[in-house]
């Protein structure tokens, strides 16, 4: 039997999740930050746990094994809750992390006919001895750039991003805070408190394409990490695994890796779980056949972005699938794809530079890109 607790009696579940405190995307929703609802096996006396998020990180939590709950909470995730996401056109799908790291056999049994992908989130402990090297966050800034705190006005300008994971603008201005970099008034970077919980406040950062890798994100992040400081707030920094630039911005804003914990991707539907797969086989295990297969699976349910044929041919490439490649590249051209110096630097497309359909593909490209400046 699973019951949906009330918002007022949250706190049901903290001597179950006691050792997850550290955790603000969960201790957010307990304490009322983030929305989210929460799904137990004993409304008195919870031991096994779902907590279910409309912006998709989600945690299921056990502390005893109980086949009962785990398949009815896989029916109500199936039959309720994916429904409710699609219809409300939230995230593709979502992530779960079981607790503790035994529960992940069963999730990968219950949840085989989605076929989850299984990463890792690193977590951080921070060291304010280490942070002493960045607290002069504006030495390096020009002259046309200022760092301001967020407030309200700024705040609406980032409400979609602040709502993703905030109940209310007014919310995060109540109990979270952030920092902007704005260059003739537009935000060219952006770190604020994406969870609160527990006293604990963990880093979001946002930084325009066209202003990456000049260290603009470290500014904003030094000018959080100092606010935290000043206040007796815990910074709190996560990411993925194999997020090498999150990773080591980690490192040189005073945090040290502490552990890191099991997260399945699951999607909602049957072409957006050939999409991820593309992805991931492209991007983390380079597994380049295995990656245009499942993108190709994708492309028989219906059309995508350009973005995804670009990838796809990227893969194929990458697999020896010149011809594939060819016809990926030419369907991401007509459906906009526009970046000919970005194509012809790329090594994914080395072993099609002699062929005439590479050829033809710059022309076409320079013709368009032509046409569209006229």
């Amino acid at each position: 039997m699973l019951h949906q607790l009330e918002k007022k009696k949250y706190n049901k579940i903290l001597p179950v999740i006691k050792d997850l405190y550290h955790r603000p995307a969960l201790m957010s929703v307990v304490e009322g930050n983030s929305p989210g609802q929460i799904f137990v096996d004993d409304l008195k006396q919870p031991n096994n746990i779902l907590v279910w998020t409309p912006w998709g990180f989600n945690f299921l939590i056990e502390d005893e094994s109980n086949d009962k709950f785990n398949q009815t909470m896989h029916e109500l995730i199936i039959d309720k809750l994916i429904p409710e996401g699609i219809k409300l056109g939230q995230e593709t799908g979502f992530i779960l992390y079981p607790y503790p790291e035994s529960y992940c056999a069963r999730i990968e049994t219950l949840f085989t006919d989605k076929l989850p992908l299984k990463d890792y989130r690193n977590t951080f402990t921070f060291h304010p001895e280490k942070f002493k090297k960045h607290t002069n966050r504006e030495r390096n800034l020009p002259t046309d750039i200022h760092i301001k705190r967020i407030n309200k006005k700024l705040a609406n300008r980032l409400i979609d991003a602040i709502t993703w994971s905030w109940i209310s603008v007014n919310d995060f201005l109540a109990r979270g805070f952030g920092f902007c970099l704005l260059k003739d008034n537009v935000i060219i970077s952006t770190c604020y408190s994406i969870f609160v919980g527990h006293g604990i406040y963990e880093i979001e950062i946002d930084t325009h394409p066209e202003y990456r890798k000049q260290g603009y994100g470290k500014l904003t992040a030094s000018a959080f990490i100092s606010h935290c400081l000043s206040n007796g707030y815990t910074p709190c920094w996560e990411c993925w695994k194999g997020h090498s630039e999150s990773n080591h911005l980690a490192e040189e804003l005073g945090f040290k890796l502490k552990q890191k914990y099991p997260a399945y991707s699951i999607e909602f539907t049957e072409f957006d779980t050939y999409i991820d797969h593309g992805y991931y086989y492209f991007r983390d295990k380079k597994e380049y056949e295995k990656s245009a297969r499942y993108f190709k699976k994708a492309f028989n349910i219906k059309e995508t972005s350009a973005e995804n044929y670009y990838t796809a041919a990227c893969a194929c490439a990458r697999a020896g699938q010149k011809n594939a490649a060819i016809k990926f590249l030419n369907i991401a051209v007509n459906k906009g794809w526009r970046h000919i110096e970005y194509l012809r630097r790329s090594n994914n497309f080395k072993g099609l530079h002699s062929s005439n359909g590479w050829q033809e593909i710059l022309e076409k490209l320079k013709t368009k890109i032509d046409k569209s400046e006229q």
